[in-house]
C-alpha cells in the first residue's frame, strides 16, 4: 500500500490513515459552467499535530491575535495530493473549520482541483474599456476609431478587418432617425447612427491575461473565430469619457493685464495667456486661437473686462470736454465673426491743461468695463474650425488725442461641448463601446454556450474546444478487463436525459422588431428548441445567453442590411437602448441595388453602393454561418434572393452531435466499479474515452476514489457516437 501525502502550501501535512482522503472527479457541465461541479476532495480531516499547527499558524487558539502572523481562510492556498510519484489532485486548499475534541483538535477542510479557478477569480467583476477598478478588465484603446467615415465609405476597412490586428471596426445602424429618399441614393444615415463592433477574441484574451490565465484551443485561435463581434447597439452614441471631454474644451484667462496694445486699427485679437483647463492644448496661448478637432455644438462664455485711455499727442487744454471711446468685442469662426457684437461706451471728460505724453485712464468699474458672452449650442461644421475672441477700439477726438484699451486680468473665457455624446471627429474607443456593468464571467459563459465549448484545466492550462473536437483530442482506454464483475453493473436506458424541452435561447429586447418576432411566433428570433420524446420526463431546462439576438433589417431591397435600434410610438420611431449582441463580421457588401449616403453635414456627404455587414448571418444573401441558434421562422430585411442554409445555425454546427448522442436509443449510461491504479487516476483526462465490452464510452464521473485504500471505484460512463 502507498500512503497519499498532502501538500499544503508547499509543507507535506500529516493525515491518518483512520481519515482516508477521498476523491471525486466530474466532467464539466457545460450548460452552467460558472457553477460547474469541479473534481474534489470528500472533506478531509487533519489531525491537530505540531506540523499541523504550523502549517496553520495556530488557528485552533481563540485568544491568539491573527493579524500579526496567520493562516488566512479567505485565501486560496496552492495543495496537491499525492500517490506515489503521481498527483492525483492539484488545485487548492479551503480550511472548512477547527473542531475542538477531548483530546486535542483536528482541521477540517476540502481540497478543490483548478477547474473552477478562473470563474472563482472572476467573481463579480466586470469588463470595461477601461479598467475602472482594479478587478475590472481593460480592453485594449490602441485600436480605436474616429467616428466618420473613409472616403471609399469604410470598403478597406470592412474588407480587411477580420484578417487585421484590428479589434474594433465601426459600423452603421438605425436608431430611427434615417431619411428615406424618393431617388438616389435612397437612404440617408447621419453620423451619429455610426457604432463599435469589437472581436469577441480580444474580449476573451483580456480575460485570460488579466488572470494570469493560459489557454489553448484550436477553434478561439483560428481566424475564423475572429469574425464574431461584440456589438454595441446603444440607441445614442456612447458618451465622452471624461478625458475626451476635457481634451475638446478650453477654460482659458489673463493673468496680467495686456498692457493698452490695443488701438483703432480693426478687430485685434485677445489672448487668455493662462490655461485653467486645456489638457490638448486647444487653445493657443500665443494667437489666442481655439481649435475644434471634432464636429459638433459648443457652448461658449466669456468675460472680458476692458480699461480705455486716452494719451496726449501734443499740450492742449480742455474745458469740460466729454469724449467717447468705444469698445467692441465679437467672436470668430473661422476668421468669420457671429453673433452680435457687444459694445461698451466710456465717456471720459477733460477739463484743464494736459501736456504732450500724459495719459488718461478710465475709470474701470464692473458696469462700465466687463463684456459678458453666452453662447449656447454653436454649431461647428468642419473639423478643425477655430474660435477666437477679437476686439476693436474707436472714438473720434481731436488731433491731440489718441485712444487704446487694455484686457484686464481676470478676464475668462470657456469653450465646452454643448453635449456629452461622442461627435464626427471623436475617437470611438472600446471604452465606449462595452455595455455598463457587463460581467466577465458572463461574457465567458456566453461563448461557451454559443459554440457548445468545453473548458477544462489540465493542470497547466485551459483546453477550450467545442464539444466534437474537445473528445477527438484524448486518448482510448479499455477497461474491460478492469471492471469488478462482482459488484453492481447499472445500465440506464435513458442515458444523461434530465429535461422534456431543451430551449436554446437569448434574452428578450426592446426593440420593435425583437418584440414583433415574439408577438408572430411566441419565441425569441434564433431560438431553438429540442423535444425529448421521454413520456416520463416533465421538466424544461434552458440554455440562454446573456445578450440578444441581432436581428437584420431593410425595409426596402435598395437599402442596406442593419440592425434597427427602435420601437414605434403611435407610429413614429423612438430610438431605445437594445441589449448587446454578438452577430458575424461579414464584410462589405455589395448588391447591385442597396445605395445609402453616409450624412455629416450639409457639404460633407459620402454616397455609397455598399456598406460594412454584421449580423445574425455572415452574408445575408447567402448564408452559411449564424450566430442563432435556429434558423427564424421570418427574416426581416428585403433582398432579390435570399438562401438560407439549415445547417448554419449554432444547433446545428455545434450541439446536434451531443443531443442526439443523448437521444438516440444506444445512449445509455453505464454504471460500474472499475480498479484504477494511482498512476491512471493521475494521467486520465476528462476528455479521454474509455472501451468496456467493445463499447465506446465517455467518463461522466469518478465517485470517492480512495486514497489511501486503491480498490475498485464507482465511474459513471455516456454511452459515446460520434
Amino acid at each position: 500500500m502507498i500512503t497519499p501525502k498532502l501538500y499544503i502550501g508547499g509543507i507535506e501535512a500529516d493525515i491518518t490513515e483512520a481519515d482516508p482522503i477521498v476523491v471525486d472527479y466530474s466532467i464539466s457541465d457545460v450548460m452552467n459552467p460558472a457553477t460547474r461541479k469541479v473534481s474534489s476532495s470528500k472533506s478531509i480531516t487533519l489531525p491537530g499535530t505540531a506540523n499541523n499547527d504550523s502549517i496553520f499558524k495556530q488557528l485552533f487558539i481563540v485568544g491568539k491575535d491573527n493579524n500579526i502572523v496567520t493562516f488566512n481562510p479567505n485565501l486560496r492556498v496552492v495543495a496537491f495530493l499525492q500517490i506515489g510519484a503521481s498527483n492525483v489532485l492539484d488545485g487548492f486548499f479551503q480550511l472548512l473549520e477547527i473542531k475542538r475534541t477531548q483530546t486535542g483538535h483536528q482541521y477540517i477542510g476540502v481540497l478543490y482541483s483548478e477547474g473552477k479557478s478562473l470563474f472563482s477569480k472572476m467573481g463579480d467583476s466586470y469588463i470595461t474599456g477601461n479598467a475602472t477598478s482594479a478587478n475590472d478588465v481593460s480592453l485594449e484603446t490602441t485600436s480605436a476609431v474616429t467616428v466618420g467615415c473613409d472616403s471609399d465609405g469604410g470598403k478597406a476597412r470592412a474588407n480587411n478587418f477580420v484578417a487585421s490586428i484590428r479589434v474594433a471596426e465601426r459600423y452603421y445602424v438605425d436608431s430611427g432617425n434615417t431619411s428615406e429618399l424618393s431617388t438616389y441614393p435612397f437612404w440617408r444615415v447621419p453620423f451619429n447612427n455610426q457604432r463599435l463592433a469589437v472581436k469577441c477574441r480580444h474580449i476573451w484574451d483580456r480575460i485570460f491575461q488579466k488572470y494570469g490565465e493560459v489557454y489553448d484551443s484550436s477553434f478561439i485561435t483560428t481566424s475564423g473565430f475572429n469574425k464574431f463581434v461584440y456589438m454595441d447597439c446603444k440607441k445614442d452614441l456612447p458618451n465622452l469619457t471624461t478625458t475626451q471631454y476635457n481634451n475638446i474644451s478650453a477654460r482659458v484667462s489673463r493673468s496680467t493685464n495686456t498692457g493698452y496694445t490695443f488701438a483703432p486699427s480693426g478687430y485685434n485679437t485677445i489672448i487668455f495667456n493662462n490655461d485653467v483647463l486645456d489638457p490638448d492644448n486647444r487653445y493657443n496661448n500665443t494667437t489666442g486661437i481655439f481649435t475644434c478637432n471634432s464636429f459638433r455644438s459648443y457652448d461658449i462664455n466669456a468675460k472680458v473686462s476692458l480699461q480705455s485711455r486716452l494719451t496726449l499727442t501734443t499740450s492742449a487744454n480742455f474745458v469740460n470736454q466729454p469724449y467717447n471711446v468705444t469698445l467692441t468685442v465679437r467672436p470668430f469662426s473661422d476668421g468669420v465673426g457671429f453673433g452680435t457684437p457687444l459694445t461698451i461706451s466710456q465717456t471720459f471728460t477733460l477739463n484743464g491743461n494736459y501736456t504732450s505724453g500724459q495719459t488718461i485712464d478710465f475709470a474701470y468699474t464692473a458696469a462700465t468695463g466687463d463684456i459678458l458672452f453666452d453662447y449656447k449650442d454653436f454649431f461647428v461644421s468642419a473639423i478643425n474650425s477655430t474660435f477666437d475672441f477679437r476686439l476693436s477700439v474707436s472714438a473720434t477726438l481731436p488731433a491731440s488725442l489718441t485712444a487704446s484699451a487694455q484686457v484686464l486680468s481676470g478676464s475668462t473665457l470657456s469653450i465646452t461641448p454643448n453635449k456629452n455624446t461622442l461627435s464626427l471627429g471623436d475617437t470611438y474607443t472600446i471604452a465606449n463601446a462595452i455595455s455598463n456593468k457587463h460581467k466577465q464571467k458572463d461574457f465567458i459563459v456566453d461563448m461557451l454556450r454559443l459554440f457548445n465549448l468545453y473548458m477544462f484545466f489540465d493542470g497547466t492550462k485551459y483546453i477550450v474546444e467545442p464539444r466534437d473536437s474537445f473528445y477527438s483530442l484524448g486518448v482510448t482506454y479499455d477497461w474491460t478487463d478492469k471492471v469488478d464483475r462482482s459488484q453492481d453493473y447499472t445500465i440506464v436506458p435513458v442515458g444523461q436525459l434530465s429535461w422534456k424541452e431543451l430551449q436554446f435561447k437569448f434574452q428578450d429586447d426592446n426593440d420593435y422588431y425583437s418584440k414583433l418576432y415574439k408577438q408572430q411566433f411566441t419565441e425569441v428570433y434564433g431560438e431553438q428548441d429540442i423535444i425529448n420524446e421521454n413520456e416520463f420526463i416533465k421538466e424544461p431546462k434552458e440554455v440562454e445567453l446573456s445578450s440578444s439576438a441581432p436581428i437584420t433589417v431593410s425595409t426596402a431591397i435598395n437599402r442596406p442590411k442593419t440592425q434597427h435600434l427602435y420601437d414605434l410610438n403611435n407610429g413614429n420611431r423612438q430610438p431605445v437602448d437594445c441589449k448587446h449582441r454578438y452577430g458575424i463580421w461579414g464584410g462589405w457588401i455589395e448588391e447591385g441595388t442597396a445605395f445609402w449616403q453616409w450624412y455629416f453635414s450639409a457639404s460633407n456627404l459620402i454616397n455609397s453602393s455598399g456598406y460594412a455587414y454584421v449580423g445574425e448571418f455572415n452574408n445575408p444573401i447567402n448564408v452559411t454561418e449564424s450566430t442563432l441558434f435556429g434558423l427564424p421562422s421570418q427574416i426581416y430585411y428585403q433582398a432579390s434572393t435570399v438562401t438560407l442554409n439549415a445547417n448554419s445555425t449554432l444547433y446545428q454546427t455545434y450541439y446536434k452531435n451531443d443531443i442526439n448522442n443523448q437521444l438516440g436509443l444506444n445512449a445509455k449510461l453505464l454504471r460500474c466499479y472499475v480498479k484504477l491504479e494511482p498512476f491512471e487516476i493521475n494521467n486520465l483526462k476528462l476528455y479521454d474515452k474509455v472501451i468496456i465490452d467493445g463499447v465506446l464510452f465517455l467518463i461522466g464521473k469518478i465517485n470517492s476514489y480512495n486514497t489511501i485504500i486503491q480498490e475498485p471505484v464507482e465511474v459513471e460512463l455516456i454511452q459515446y457516437e460520434s
